[in-house]
């Protein structure tokens, strides 16, 4: 009997090293960094041009769990079409991060959403024909995406794109500004 329940706590844990995933093995809070491009769409993409953005990033995660939370900060910076200003967005969102993956994969896809506070600042068209004024607003807005993860050496990589939608007020802008981030980043 007991060289049975030796032999069985032998094979758990040969188990659990050959199954353990490095990603598992990280801390549970992890800072990270991303950058990347901008892409306006819908009535927002008419009157600015693609862009880019950066932003920093805290994420808690618990072992042998799909589930993690992640607050970010992110600016993305756009050409406003119409004069040579850009348009602004800066924000703080809190995102909920779902593994859609098996935990044997190398690369893990991931499904993230979540909302935030939004700062929109941009050049508007003025009264008088050649002028440019500054509006700005801020707002809550949703966003929600995808993205893939890949756990390194004592980090891990990710590329991703989510939609972000901001209410903007039907005084400013379109009364709405939608855009996609497209970025590359690193957790550590």
């Amino acid at each position: 009997m007991r060289t049975q329940v030796k032999n069985h706590l032998i094979a758990l844990l040969a188990a659990a090293v050959c199954f353990a995933s490095p990603a598992y093995a990280q801390l549970p809070v992890s800072f990270g960094i991303s950058a990347g491009a901008t892409i306006p769409v819908g009535d927002f993409g008419d009157v600015n041009d693609a862009g880019y953005n950066f932003g920093a990033h805290t994420r808690l995660s618990l072992p042998f769990v799909p589930f993690a939370l992640r607050a970010e900060l992110q600016h993305n910076r756009m050409k406003y079409s119409p004069t040579d200003a850009n348009t602004l967005v800066t924000s703080g969102t809190i995102n909920g991060e779902f593994d859609v993956g098996s935990p044997l994969m190398l690369a893990k896809p991931y499904l993230t959403a979540g909302l935030g506070g939004y700062y929109i600042k941009t050049a508007l068209r003025g009264t008088t024909p050649g002028t440019d004024r500054y509006g700005d607003v801020t707002s809550f807005g949703l966003n929600g995406g995808a993205g893939l993860r890949m756990p390194l050496a004592g980090f891990s990589a990710f590329v991703e794109a989510r939609v972000h939608w901001v209410s903007t007020g039907d005084e400013f802008l379109t009364g709405s500004a939608t855009y996609i981030p497209l970025v590359f980043g690193i957790t550590f």
